[in-house]
């Protein structure tokens, strides 16, 4: 009795050994991977939490359903005077940076702008992400830093 249980355990770990692991390219695809090698990462960052995947989500979306939507990264429209806002097509955070008033924004994301991109349904989710940590999203990415 001893011994079938110990060659059951035995078999199941050897199959949950077998099993291919998910690489970063198979999470991915389309969005590529980060590298962080040449970012300078902030002191309070997790490296744990650092974002994998380069492009941001919303990068995947046709041309046409990006029509007249922040993904084109066209300027804020100087009326809005918003600090942040969420992007109610994709359900990410953005916020103004950089020159305001010419309307420069970024996606947002956790960690200082290294984790997690910051998701959110109302405007209000993306002022209590940022009392969580996010901020301007750094990277090597096209999505990343601030401009329009």
């Amino acid at each position: 009795m001893k011994h079938t249980t110990f060659c059951l355990l035995a078999y199941h770990a050897i199959c949950a050994l077998s099993l291919p692991a998910s690489s970063a390219q198979d999470e991915c695809g389309e969005l590529g991977v980060m590298d962080w090698t040449n970012v300078e990462i902030p002191d309070a960052v997790n490296r744990t939490n650092l974002r994998t995947c380069k492009e941001h989500p919303a990068t995947l979306t046709s041309p046409k359903e990006r029509d007249n939507t922040l993904q084109e990264r066209r300027c804020i429209p100087p009326k809005k005077k918003q600090k942040w806002g969420c992007d109610q097509k994709t359900g990410y955070c953005w916020m103004n940076c950089g020159k305001v008033k010419k309307g420069e924004w970024c996606w947002e994301a956790f960690d200082y702008g290294t984790g997690a991109w910051s998701n959110c349904k109302t405007d209000l989710d993306c002022f209590r992400n940022t009392e969580k940590g996010a901020r301007c999203s750094t990277g090597d990415c096209e999505s990343c830093g601030c401009g329009c």
